[in-house]
């Protein structure tokens, strides 16, 4: 259980601190991310496995959205993206342009 000024305890509340902590790990990895693909001298070493693994959490409704899409077929099949989930950021990002109706 998290411990917060209103220690509320229900679901739903637990349910968003899940989901504020995975974003938060979710910028730790994107600036690992970037420092080691600028920063480090050692081989570049992705996060994005990690970050896609963290999406369904992070970004339940969007996360969601992205299945839904793929299972409706309403996203190309030969898009690398969608074969193995890299890139899956700018993927949630069209998505949200889409349904904001920017597409």
């Amino acid at each position: 259980m998290f411990a917060t000024d209103d220690d509320d305890p229900s679901p739903e509340h637990a349910q968003e601190e899940l989901t504020r902590s995975a974003r938060v790990i979710e910028m730790m990895l994107i600036k690992d991310h970037s420092r080691m693909k600028f920063e480090s001298k050692l081989p570049y070493d992705s996060t994005h496995e990690q970050q896609w693994r963290l999406m369904p959490v992070s970004h339940p409704e969007n996360f969601a959205d992205f299945i839904e899409a793929i299972d409706a077929s309403k996203l190309p099949d030969d898009d690398p993206d969608m074969a193995n989930g890299m890139d899956a950021l700018r993927v949630i990002r069209q998505l949200e342009e889409i349904e904001d109706g920017g597409i």
